[in-house]
């Protein structure tokens, strides 16, 4: 099956930030996997898209067009489905307004505990709660790096639901220059861990 995932730019981006992705295959999820009740499991980004993205789940022939890989979980029975995104030589015509300083002013760092919390939602997604407060822990505990700390894979027990009130990010593991793993707690629980990696878009 495939479908043409709805996306647009966000802020001054010349390409799809990568919770546009997410948030688009979450809304995709029940109809390409023909379950009631899934979430996404995983997520690995390959490289940026620039123009529009399909979601199929037929391993496509060409793999220079993969954008990231995507894996559902099904909540009833844990069955797990593989589909990936690939960029389509389509433009994306829609921008969406994204004021990052609005989501982190109610921002925590503990930079000695290398964590960063949100005591409350936000008026964003939570995946935009997740990478935004990860980029600024990253940042600030890393901030020399060749290129920008930018969202790589997210790996999920369970879904990243917006019916919680804190969030912490907290990083594990530190390679400098390179990447880091960090991991997501919802009102104290953790529920998987996100990797961020240093890159140029």
């Amino acid at each position: 099956m495939k479908k043409l995932l709805a996306l647009s730019y966000k802020g001054s981006r010349q390409y799809i930030q990568g919770g546009d992705i997410f948030n688009a295959l979450t809304d995709s999820s029940s109809e390409i996997t023909n379950q009631a009740e899934v979430f996404i499991n995983r997520l690995v980004f390959r490289r940026y898209a620039r123009h529009a993205c399909e979601l199929t789940t037929e391993r496509p022939e060409n793999m220079e067009t993969v954008v990231g890989q995507v894996r559902f979980r099904s909540l009833s029975d844990g069955t797990l489905i593989d589909g990936w995104v690939v960029e389509k030589a389509i433009p994306v015509s829609d921008r969406q307004v994204f004021d990052e300083s609005l989501l982190l002013a109610a921002a925590t760092l503990d930079q000695e505990g290398r964590s960063a919390s949100l005591a409350d939602r936000s008026m964003y997604t939570p995946i935009e709660d997740v990478i935004a407060l990860t980029k600024y822990l990253n940042c600030s505990v890393s901030p020399q790096v060749r290129g920008n700390w930018i969202f790589g894979q997210v790996d999920l027990i369970e879904p990243l639901s917006d019916n919680y009130r804190s969030l912490k990010i907290q990083m594990k593991s530190l390679i400098v220059d390179k990447f880091s793993v960090n991991d997501i707690l919802l009102d104290g629980r953790q529920i998987g861990a996100i990797r961020f990696i240093v890159g140029t878009p």
